[in-house]
């Protein structure tokens, strides 16, 4: 499917729903997913992004929010920008400074939580929960 921006739009087990703000995603499975192709300037080194999410988790345990993958089928060089720990913690990942994360709380079950990473060249990754900052990978 197409939408606006002219960005194609996969999904698989995925259900519209009432939000924290307007309609959300639900994903149905572990197997759900939501993908977005075209964001041409994701993935190139030293362009400033962010990525901002209401998160309502229904159970507990590691998964992903958002993969950045260089293949449609997900099998290309990709890192998970978001997304949690076995152990219930969220965290936030850059791809331009593998290997660096900054972990966040744990996301209360069946509670909305916003969550946002922003990166620049001049601040590295930084991660917020509900608007509080929550930590920084730096530059």
């Amino acid at each position: 499917a197409s939408v606006p921006l002219g960005l194609i739009v996969t999904t698989n087990d995925v259900t519209l729903a009432t939000g924290k703000v307007n309609q959300a995603l639900n994903f149905n499975s572990s197997s759900s997913y939501y993908q977005i192709q075209s964001f041409v300037l994701l993935g190139i080194s030293n362009y400033a992004y962010s990525i901002a999410l209401w998160v309502k988790r229904t159970s507990t345990g590691g998964g992903t929010l958002v993969h950045l993958s260089t293949q449609t089928d997900g099998l290309g060089w990709c890192v998970t920008l978001l997304g949690f720990r076995s152990t219930g913690e969220i965290v936030a990942t850059n791809w331009d400074y593998y290997g660096k994360e900054v972990v966040g709380p744990v996301i209360l079950i069946n509670v909305w939580t916003h969550v946002a990473s922003t990166f620049s060249t001049i601040n590295g990754l930084r991660f917020y929960i509900n608007g509080i900052y929550s930590g920084t990978t730096g530059v």
